[in-house]
């Protein structure tokens, strides 16, 4: 019996450590389909400032409110814009951190409905991947350690 569970043990570990592996080597993937739409936010934004600069629309507007209006697009320009550099600037490993803090939510749900898995070859992607295989592994090892202490403790206290 003991063997069985041993063998059922490690083939629960290799599913996990490769679901777990397989699913980080996509978070480089992922990045870049987000970091490619929020380049489109970012182009809309610098599209909508620039044409409200001349609009002759806001010519019937006073001063005050078409430049709170010109703020605001101003605004969003460089909140795009503050984003997708802090994100670039990042290291390979702190990316997927400095990703989380900056994300736009409402484009991040874009991004991950539309999302398209893509092949790792980067050494990025496979870093993630090595990484979330080790991940899954010590996570699988913490949660069963209490039952297999208890169990040694079992068969302790039988002999």
């Amino acid at each position: 019996m003991g063997w069985l569970l041993r063998k059922i043990d490690q083939v629960v570990a290799a599913v996990l450590a490769g679901s777990v592996g397989v699913s980080l080597s996509q978070l480089q993937a992922f990045m870049h389909q987000y970091l490619q739409r929020l380049g489109g936010h970012l182009d809309e934004a610098r599209r909508n400032f620039d044409q409200l600069g001349s609009a002759p629309q806001l010519q019937v507007l006073e001063e005050r409110s078409r430049q709170l209006l010109l703020d605001a697009a101003a605004g969003r320009v460089g909140e795009i814009e503050q984003a997708r550099d802090t994100i670039l600037g990042a290291g390979p490993f702190l990316r997927p951190f400095v990703f989380v803090r900056e994300a736009d939510p409402e484009i991040a749900m874009a991004a991950l409905r539309d999302f398209q898995p893509a092949i790792p070859v980067d050494a990025a992607s496979l870093g993630y991947a090595l990484a979330g295989v080790v991940l899954a592994l010590l996570v699988y090892d913490l949660v069963k350690a209490p039952f297999v202490l208890a169990s040694r403790r079992r068969r302790h206290r039988v002999h």
